[in-house]
């Protein structure tokens, strides 16, 4: 029998280190195939304060953050 591993949760502050880490992975990706897309860095206040109001959401496979989400209606880094 197939079991389903992948969850999608809402966030933690504590995942916050572990999102962070997946952007910065995501960068380098980007980075190393000569793609200048999204090499803004996320501040970690903003992290932070997106897990707060329960906007931030991660995708875990077992016991490992493999995606992250953030649902807002606008770019409040704006």
């Amino acid at each position: 029998m197939i079991q389903d591993h992948v969850r999608v949760e809402t966030a933690s502050e504590l995942d916050v280190p572990a999102v962070s880490d997946l952007i910065a992975q995501a960068r380098a990706w980007l980075t190393s195939r000569g793609i200048d897309q999204w090499q803004d860095e996320v501040p970690m206040s903003l992290l932070e304060s997106d897990a707060a109001d329960g906007r931030l959401f991660v995708v875990r496979d077992g016991d490992r953050t493999v995606a992250t989400v953030t649902l807002s209606d606008s770019d409040t880094a704006i």
